[in-house]
């Protein structure tokens, strides 16, 4: 078993956690980029650092995994990934600005990286 902690909103963290996982199992099934955070407050309130915070860890995050991992997962011939966005990627809540900001970005990518995935023909 491997067990670590990673900053999933450090690129290079993740990009080096990729291959650590690649090397100790030797394949990579199935990748589930489920990392989040929340943050309440109205729009006005919230600053461009909160924004950067959440979009940090709950965007960048999926993009990383799914960035890092996708070669692995493409290699192994039968590789699953999941991006968890949240309800809040579906619906608008007032206080949660900068949630839904990223958990809408989490669907929209995720949803075109499925459609690129398909016409690629990726196993």
């Amino acid at each position: 078993m491997l067990t670590d902690k990673v900053d999933v909103a450090d690129r290079a963290a993740m990009a080096g956690y990729a291959t650590a996982v690649a090397e100790h199992y030797g394949v990579v099934d199935v990748v589930v980029n489920n990392a989040g955070v929340s943050l309440t407050g109205q729009f006005q309130k919230l600053t461009y650092d909160d924004f950067d915070w959440i979009m940090g860890i709950n965007f960048w995050g999926v993009v990383h995994g799914s960035k890092e991992f996708l070669p692995h997962l493409k290699a192994s011939g039968d590789g699953h990934l999941v991006n968890i966005s949240s309800l809040f990627g579906l619906l608008s809540m007032p206080g949660q600005s900068a949630y839904n900001a990223a958990k809408y970005a989490v669907r929209g990518f995720s949803e075109s990286l499925r459609e690129e995935l398909l016409i690629e023909g990726a196993p």
